[in-house]
């Protein structure tokens, strides 16, 4: 099962690192855990639901757990990411925008 807990917004990597941590102490078999970062105030994690429950009990940050399994196919389009090519031609004019030579054109 894939459920949703939802966060305190901008405070999703905490959470997960508290996750991991429990996860790794009291060897609970949690298979994944994500967040995307389209998705604010919302983490994935994957597992039998009880062990969820233990899980997230009493970290600071959870709001709450959203008991519904969320298919895999809704999950897809955050996990596989978009391919852009940028096509630069002879004559383009392209700006630095870090490194030692940031504004150079």
């Amino acid at each position: 099962m894939i459920a949703t807990i939802r966060t305190t917004t901008g405070r999703e990597n905490v959470v997960i690192d508290s996750i991991v941590y429990r996860i790794n102490t009291q060897k609970i078999p949690i298979k994944s855990i994500f967040h995307p970062e389209e998705l604010k105030g919302y983490v994935f994690i994957e597992g039998d639901i009880n062990d969820i429950e233990a899980t997230v009990k009493g970290i600071p940050h959870i709001r709450g757990i959203i008991n519904k399994n969320v298919p895999m196919s809704e999950l897809e389009k955050f996990l596989i990411p978009e391919k852009s090519e940028i096509k630069v031609e002879v004559g383009d004019i392209v700006e630095i925008i870090s490194s030692p030579f940031k504004g150079e054109k």
